[in-house]
């Protein structure tokens, strides 16, 4: 395998809901190649809804090039999946997809939780923008702004894993300057 997880820095916090920060998932010259690609990729598409605007694709339906197959390859995803159930205490788990999302300056995500009850129940993020301005991802108690309680900033490089829950309300401040591209492995139990 190319390119393998580092769980070697990893912080573990328990609100406003369980999640994990990774100052490093994939090696710096990983996170180069796939923001290389995403800056002349034309796999985007163009999604707007009530609280949200943005470009994404899946890369499950995307030929990927040679050097960038480590993303979804089987030993990574193992990898992933391995250490998002040992982290979580969570049961048998299964990536259901893998998406990249870019915002472009003047998007932005509301608040919202994304939890069903039978969809998916963990994500990873992995940011690949640097120059970024803005593109902050919030963490709140509930659906009222006045229940913030965490900023992480989308630092290139790192990763950010959480539980999907009736709690696991997020959203992203508008992007001021940049691109915001984010990699999302998203699981469910199997």
């Amino acid at each position: 395998m190319r390119y393998q997880p580092d769980f070697t820095h990893v912080k573990t916090f328990s609100e406003p809901y369980p999640h994990s920060w990774i100052a490093q998932l994939f090696p710096t010259g990983a996170n180069r190649e796939i923001q290389s690609w995403l800056d002349g990729c034309g796999c985007w598409e163009h999604t707007v809804t009530d609280f949200y605007e943005q470009y994404e694709f899946s890369l499950q339906s995307t030929k990927l090039p040679p050097s960038l197959e480590f993303v979804i390859c089987g030993e990574v995803i193992a990898a992933l999946t391995d250490w998002m159930m040992s982290t979580f205490t969570a049961p048998e788990l299964v990536v259901s997809d893998v998406v990249l999302h870019c915002l472009h300056p003047g998007h932005k995500i509301g608040i919202h939780n994304d939890h069903t009850e039978d969809g998916e129940s963990y994500r990873l993020l992995i940011q690949l923008s640097d120059d970024l301005v803005g593109g902050d991802l919030l963490m709140f108690e509930g659906m009222d702004a006045r229940s913030l309680k965490r900023i992480i900033k989308p630092k290139f490089g790192t990763a950010l894993a959480f539980a999907i829950s009736e709690k696991s309300y997020h959203a992203v401040s508008k992007v001021e300057k940049g691109l915001r591209y984010t990699l999302i492995y998203s699981f469910c139990r199997k």
